[in-house]
């Protein structure tokens, strides 16, 4: 894509185009889909030692924690990483990561 441009070009038109993205998110213009995060389980939620280190485990244990349906070994966990103020972080994370 870039490859017949130097080194300062490049970098030069990533920050425009990163520039761009920013302004699409900043004006609503990106669906919550589009920034979403796809990982399969490798195995079941509950055979993970880490699961607060793995957010594709930590919501799949979530989600499995609800009742309904169970993600298992090889299904795919749709999630988005939010930035989100500490002291809210109790009240709101168990909407934030549920795209699945």
């Amino acid at each position: 894509m870039l490859g017949d441009v130097n080194a300062d070009e490049r970098i030069e038109k990533l920050h425009e185009r990163l520039s761009e993205i920013r302004g699409q998110l900043e004006r609503g213009e990106v669906l919550l889909p589009q920034l979403a995060i796809a990982k399969t389980l490798t195995r079941a939620p509950e055979q993970y030692a880490d699961k607060k280190g793995l957010p594709h485990v930590f919501v799949a244990a979530r989600i499995n924690s609800k009742g309904g349906k169970k993600l298992k070994q090889g299904d795919t966990v749709h999630y988005v990483v939010c930035n989100v103020i500490s002291q809210l972080w109790e009240n709101i994370k168990s909407t934030l990561y549920f795209l699945y």
